[in-house]
């Protein structure tokens, strides 16, 4: 099972520690990052930080859903 994580490191760094014995956990960075991701691999779970470009976009969110 792959988990994308698009969080900041220190959350990443968190999340890795719990969830890396059981899932693989993938970063991603950017917005484009996760959408980049999403499509090229199968991602089964993934926690988002809405704040991850700095500021809560609800463009960016909906990019997910397409």
């Amino acid at each position: 099972m792959l988990v994308l994580a698009a969080v900041s490191d220190v959350q990443f760094h968190k999340l890795r520690r719990a969830a890396a014995s059981r899932f693989n956990v993938a970063q991603a960075l950017t917005w484009d990052d996760v959408l980049g991701a999403i499509r090229g691999r199968p991602v089964e779970l993934a926690v988002v930080d809405p704040l991850l470009a700095g500021d809560a976009r609800s463009q960016e969110i909906e990019r997910l859903r397409v």
